[in-house]
């Protein structure tokens, strides 16, 4: 942002009835000649209810000579950890005046000191190349890996080697990689031939102009397919068709892998994100009628059993057979195609 009159990079304000808020891995930048506002909160609590602000891994950069809160509270009673929590922001202002928390405190080491807030906080200048284009930082400002947030803004995987306070994850400069494969899906027809394709992904800063990409069928290596003459920009993505597959043996799980390397001609600078999987199950027909579970029958066990059910579907009431033996339990943790009221699916004893 970048402004002339007084700015908020976040107004956080619930001062009327208790409110739960949550801000999590946010980036704000303001460019301004006058006086700014980095995170502004006004929690609320009630005498018998206590909702908490929740203000963790953010990164505030305030670019003002004027007067400048990088955190400030509406109301300084309530920044307490009762009311509030903040821990692991990262807060930079270049020069003139800045505060925490209310003008009681210019320094992040005495905000910490007097309301024990913000302990694993940081004062570290981002380095950004382009604030005004991407606030992707060049220094390193890991903090702990969150469930709740676990990507970037541009859905980049968020691990503890590049879990950068703020709104993006570390960025690298050359950095490509599988993001998912495109086809086959789930699932294959027998004697049908499914072309094996994936999107490869730029996670990198520079442009992807060239790369490898690497693949098997089965921990089988195949040949891989050299891509030059790219010109993918950074967070971009594109499909790439590595080959087919023909399905030959039915209720089978076959396993594909694909894998980038050489970007640029040159080195992966991060190679965790190189890498995608798939497992497609190979599909006969979809069930339809009554069926026996176990050794010596129509499938050999349940998790076979409950793979083509999973992902070959019905066209009709199925009814499952156990056959005497010891069985795991049943697990069946995705809709079943063609399901519905009449086309039901049943377990039952053979005995």
């Amino acid at each position: 942002m970048s402004c002339k009159s007084t700015a908020y990079g976040m107004y956080l304000y619930s001062s009327s009835s208790p409110s739960h808020i949550s801000a999590l891995h946010n980036s704000i930048y303001i460019n301004n000649t006058t006086t700014t506002y980095g995170i502004y909160l006004y929690p609320y609590t009630s005498s018998t209810t206590s909702y908490h602000f929740y203000i963790y891994n953010n990164n505030v950069f305030l670019n003002t000579t004027s007067t400048g809160h990088l955190l400030s509270f509406g109301n300084i009673a309530y920044a307490a950890t009762g009311y509030c929590k903040l821990n692991y922001n990262n807060y930079y202002k270049p020069s003139g005046t800045t505060y925490y928390g209310s003008t009681s405190y210019t320094s992040l080491s005495a905000w910490q000191s007097a309301y024990s807030q913000d302990l694993q906080s940081t004062n570290v200048n981002p380095y950004y190349n382009n604030p005004m284009e991407a606030l992707i930082p060049t220094s390193n400002l890991l903090c702990p890996v969150r469930t709740d947030v676990p990507r970037d803004i541009v859905g980049n995987t968020r691990t503890s080697a590049t879990n950068n306070q703020g709104c993006y994850a570390m960025v690298y400069d050359l950095d490509a990689g599988i993001q998912a494969f495109v086809s086959p899906s789930t699932s294959m027809q027998i004697g049908t031939n499914n072309t094996v394709s994936v999107k490869l992904r730029n996670f990198g800063n520079k442009d992807l102009t060239s790369v490898v990409i690497n693949w098997d069928i089965n921990g089988v290596t195949q040949t891989p397919v050299n891509l030059s003459g790219l010109s993918l920009p950074r967070f971009k993505d594109t499909i790439v068709n590595l080959g087919s597959y023909f399905t030959s043996v039915a209720q089978t799980t076959i396993s594909l892998k694909a894998w980038t390397s050489s970007p640029n001609s040159g080195t992966d600078n991060y190679i965790y994100n190189d890498t995608a999987y798939i497992f497609p199950f190979v599909c006969d027909s979809a069930l339809n009628g009554t069926y026996t579970v176990g050794t010596g029958g129509d499938f050999p066990d349940v998790n076979t059993a409950t793979q083509n059910i999973m992902y070959c579907g019905v066209s009709g009431p199925v009814t499952l057979a156990l056959l005497t033996g010891a069985h795991p339990s049943i697990v069946i943790n995705k809709d079943i195609p063609g399901s519905n009221i009449n086309n039901t699916v049943t377990f039952t004893s053979a005995h």
